[in-house]
């Protein structure tokens, strides 16, 4: 598992493009290592909201499209554990804004 010391939102624009409420990018504070990371979808749907990584789309034999990560950590309880983390952020943020 990842440990995480912080997150900081270095950028949030509001968008309203399907359920995409709002793209940020984030510096990743990690033991060792800063990490920044542009893009991050901030999406909505009734009641429900999330984050994802950027992705990019692919089409799949039936039509339809996958989303696949341009990157990603080994294992998903870590990712989850980093989205999580970049909303707690987000939400800190988008309470109180820093003007830049």
């Amino acid at each position: 598992m990842i440990e995480v010391t912080m997150i900081e939102v270095l950028k949030y624009e509001k968008a309203t493009r399907n359920k995409v409420i709002g793209l940020v990018d984030v510096k990743i504070h990690l033991k060792n290592i800063e990490m920044i990371v542009r893009g991050v979808a901030h999406l909505q749907s009734g009641e429900k909201e999330w984050f994802r990584l950027p992705t990019f789309s692919k089409p799949t034999r039936d039509g339809k499209w996958d989303y696949i990560r341009y990157w990603q950590l080994e294992d998903e309880e870590s990712n989850e554990y980093l989205l999580k983390e970049i909303a707690k952020s987000v939400r800190g943020y988008l309470e109180n804004p820093i003007p830049f």
